[in-house]
């Protein structure tokens, strides 16, 4: 299953729709064209429903946020390491 930033913001807002986003955040493999704060929203929303520890990995430019939340978090970012820094402490 895969769902774009947008679709997933619908569903977040929508209390209605509750069961849906479970069944997104159980099946989900591809979250794309996310905000920063969508992909931190998600990386909490899964670790808050699925009770399971998460991993994310990024370029550490958008993606801090995410990394940060994560329970393991890896930049792949080739430019100097000030842009992962943010996370790391």
């Amino acid at each position: 299953m895969a769902i774009t930033g947008k679709a997933f913001h619908f569903l977040l807002s929508k209390p209605e729709y509750k069961n849906t986003l479970l069944r997104v955040l159980i099946r989900g493999q591809i979250f794309a064209r996310m905000s920063p704060n969508d992909k931190a929203m998600l990386v909490d929303k899964l670790k808050e429903v699925l009770k399971t520890e998460v991993g994310m990995c990024g370029d550490g430019a958008n993606d801090c946020g995410a990394l940060k939340s994560a329970d393991a978090g890896v930049s792949l970012s080739q430019a100097e390491a000030s842009i992962a820094a943010p996370f790391t402490s």
